[in-house]
Parts: C-alpha cells; sequence; structure tokens
C-alpha cells in the first residue's frame, strides 16, 4: 500500500481492489502472483502514477517483471531495487526519473529486459553496461 499512496494511488485510471485484502487474494489491478501468493508482477502502466517509488518497492523478492512506463513516476530507482534478484524485465519508459543511470542495476543479474529511456536521467552509461549479459 506505500506504493500506492506513494503514486497517487486514488487518482489512478484503474485501481480496481487495491487496499482490500491481501493483493494476490483480492486480485488488486496490475498485481500477478505465483502459486504461492508471492507478487511476480506489476504491471501499472499508462494508469496515471504519479509520485517516487518508494524503499519499500524492494522487498517484493519474488518479482520478476515492473511495467510502469508511461507515468508520471519522478526521483530515482530506489536503492532497494538491488534486492530485486529474480527481475527479468524493468520498463520505466516515458517517466520522470531523475539522477545517474542507478548502478544498484547491475546487481540484477537476471534482467533480460530494460527500458528507461524517456527520463531525466543524465550522464554517460557506465562501462559496466556489458555485464548486463542476458539483456536483449
Amino acid at each position: 500500500m506505500e506504493f500506492y499512496n506513494s503514486t497517487n494511488g486514488p487518482y489512478w485510471y484503474n485501481n480496481a481492489n487495491w487496499g482490500k485484502g491481501l493483493p494476490c487474494y483480492y486480485n488488486w489491478f496490475g498485481v500477478t502472483c505465483d502459486n504461492n501468493d508471492n507478487i511476480i508482477k506489476v504491471s501499472l502502466s499508462s494508469n496515471k502514477l504519479i509520485g517516487s517509488i518508494p524503499e519499500s518497492f524492494g522487498q517484493l523478492s519474488s518479482l520478476r517483471q515492473v511495467y510502469l512506463k508511461t507515468n508520471t513516476i519522478y526521483g530515482s530507482i530506489p536503492q532497494s531495487f538491488s534486492n530485486l534478484t529474480s527481475l527479468t524485465d524493468l520498463n520505466l519508459y516515458s517517466n520522470t526519473l531523475t539522477g545517474s543511470f542507478p548502478e544498484i542495476l547491475f546487481n540484477l543479474t537476471s534482467l533480460q529486459s530494460l527500458d528507461i529511456s524517456y527520463n531525466s536521467l543524465a550522464g554517460q552509461l557506465p562501462d559496466k553496461f556489458d555485464s548486463f549479459t542476458s539483456l536483449t
């Protein structure tokens, strides 16, 4: 719920069932769970999210896919994203993220797809970019 509150959840285009009990049991819109009730996917693209991603997002240790493109997410990618070691897809395309390329992403060795374009990130891509051996 911290994510919901920090991204102006009451005003999302679709916030069906958010805040009702457990996300997997109540089928929160944009949340997919595995058979063990672990959140494995968050897909809230073009849903009028406005705000920042809280550090607590990194506690979703089973998360494999994050699709938050085309919203108004600002600030930086939280350091806690380094805990998302199962993450294969991260799409934050077309938001208003700031800062330099988030080096914490280099900890995500399972990452296969990354799109952080059309944000306000500055600076050069780090030389370590070739460490993403699974990226397509």
